[in-house]
């Protein structure tokens, strides 16, 4: 949308109030990025003295000699990894760029005195976009203002020099001599952030390459904090797999010590009922003589 808003006749007061939605769904969503009272996203960087450290369980290590111990990963929180800095403007999203239209600072030559003037600057496609745009040599006039080239794809606006008469002359076409304007000095946004970016119809086209270009480098710094969470979550992710996999193990160990001890003592029980088997057939056996030898005294 912000290149849109560079091409002329966009009106962009209209671009702005989807910006303003966007703005505040990225508020949305970092707010809600909690876990047990944990969030990543943003923070007071500014009372944690720029960064904090923030640690959460990795794994879980048992060593050769049966030591358990428990390793943490720790997670920097500092304005590379920060969407939101709550106590200042130093996270990614709310840190403050100088926003200014393109400039070039020329030394210009004032009453035989040389003076370093800085004024709006334009490239060449700038120049031709320009509505009726005319070109003589190294001069162009279009759209009620008029351009004299200082530098390689670089352009300024002009005056006639006869309008400043003690200003030296910058190019003269063969018809006009052109000064230097040394009143388009460049206008600036102070400060701008992607979380209250703002344009209207008077930003400039300068002004918007450079906001689109702050919000690039936001995208990227986004990018790669969430590798970083990406990696500690992987690396989570495949211990927590390790551990499932390595209870299903110790389960299924612990079954067949259970089966085998129940097979023995199913053995054990087996050879005392035999026993007590015996015993009564011993004692029947017994019984039955004692009879046999007092039938003989009868």
């Amino acid at each position: 949308k912000l290149v849109a808003a560079t091409e002329d006749g966009v009106d962009k007061t209209k671009i702005q109030e989807e910006i303003d939605q966007l703005q505040e769904q990225l508020v949305s969503i970092a707010d809600a990025a909690s876990f047990s009272g944990e969030n990543w996203l943003q923070t007071d960087l500014t009372a944690a003295g720029g960064s904090e450290v923030k640690s959460v369980v990795g794994s879980f290590v048992r060593d050769a000699s049966g030591n358990v111990s428990v390793k943490k990963v720790d997670y920097t929180l500092d304005n590379t990894t920060v969407l939101f800095d709550v106590g200042g403007d130093t996270g990614i999203l709310d840190a403050q760029t100088s926003i200014e239209q393109d400039s070039i600072t020329l030394t210009v030559n004032k009453d035989g005195v040389e003076t370093e003037v800085t004024v709006v600057s334009y490239t060449t496609d700038d120049v031709i976009a320009d509505t009726g745009s005319v070109f003589t040599g190294d001069s162009a006039t279009g759209g009620g203002r008029s351009y004299v080239k200082v530098g390689n794809d670089t352009w300024v606006e002009a005056v006639d020099q006869s309008t400043v008469a003690t200003q030296e002359v910058a190019y003269n076409d063969g018809t006009t001599s052109w000064a230097i304007d040394t009143t388009k000095v460049p206008g600036t946004i102070t400060t701008a952030s992607v979380a209250d970016l703002s344009i209207n119809n008077s930003t400039t086209t300068g002004q918007l390459d450079q906001l689109i270009q702050m919000v690039d480098d936001a995208l990227t710094s986004m990018t790669s904090a969430a590798a970083d969470l990406g990696s500690i979550g992987m690396r989570i992710d495949l211990q927590t797999e390790f551990v499932s996999k390595l209870s299903d193990s110790i389960d299924s160990g612990v079954g067949r010590l259970v089966d085998a001890d129940m097979n023995e003592e199913s053995t054990r029980l087996k050879a005392l009922q035999t026993q007590q088997q015996l015993a009564i057939q011993s004692l029947s056996i017994a019984n039955s003589a004692s009879e046999n030898i007092l039938t003989l005294f009868r």
